[in-house]
């Protein structure tokens, strides 16, 4: 059974210009569909140029100057939670279970030249409407990881490197209910997405019983078109905003 994403496709969260990082990183789609996962882990670094003081599970910290890694350890279903949260930040160490939230956007308004590392774990199958009438399964059983790197300030995060996403297992199936370049993706299995600081998305995976080059150029074209949307689509604005 495929647990289906209510909303109007990966573009629609649209943020205004200099909105804080939190509000991007909670767009991310391991963020926004947690509850659609059985639980994951969320790796975060970055570095604080000031002090901070916030509190994380009751307990005020304050945070000095420099490095910040924080890894977190989800669970998924109706009501996500924290499960475990980890933070060093020079000579602050904080480690808390059964948590909430609290403190995180705090932080993260505050990071600079971030990193993010998030794995999620699927169970069913997960039907992602990407938009202009794209859909997306990601097929249950496999482990979705999603990786970026931004630079600068925390209100205008500029990517450094591709933002990739890998799915295991059977990965994702593209479709399109009459697009006629979509349609050399109904054989293949998507395992990677990745998003290019130039603003290009590239495509790979395969299929069983096609030829290489066939699928090669199957997912050429798509990446192509996918492109092109990324580039001039007012639903995909503030990814470009991403860009540098």
């Amino acid at each position: 059974m495929a647990l289906v994403h209510p909303g109007r496709g990966l573009g629609y969260n649209r943020l205004p210009p200099g909105a804080p990082l939190s509000s991007a990183l909670r767009s991310l789609p391991v963020t926004r569909w947690a509850n659609r996962f059985v639980g994951g882990t969320v790796q975060l670094a970055g570095r604080l140029p000031e002090p901070l003081e916030t509190s994380f599970g009751g307990r005020q910290v304050r945070l000095p100057p420099g490095t910040v890694e924080l890894e977190l350890t989800f669970r998924g279903g109706e009501e996500p939670q924290i499960t475990e949260l980890q933070l060093l930040a020079g000579p602050v160490a904080l480690r808390l279970t059964e948590t909430s939230g609290e403190g995180l956007s705090a932080l993260v308004d505050q990071l600079h030249d971030a990193s993010i590392r998030a794995e999620a774990h699927t169970e069913g199958d997960l039907l992602v409407k990407v938009g202009h009438g794209i859909e997306a399964i990601v097929f249950g059983g496999g482990v979705v990881t999603l990786t970026a790197v931004v630079q600068g300030p925390p209100e205008d995060p500029r990517l450094a490197s591709a933002l990739e996403a890998r799915v295991g297992g059977a990965g994702i199936r593209v479709s399109h209910s009459s697009a006629r370049w979509l349609s050399a993706l109904a054989k293949i299995r998507i395992h990677r997405v990745s998003l290019h600081p130039d603003g290009s998305v590239q495509l790979e995976g395969g299929g069983r019983g096609l030829v290489d080059l066939a699928v090669m150029r199957g997912l050429r074209r798509a990446s192509t078109r996918i492109t092109d949307l990324v580039k001039q689509s007012p639903r995909f604005e503030r990814v470009r905003a991403f860009l540098p």
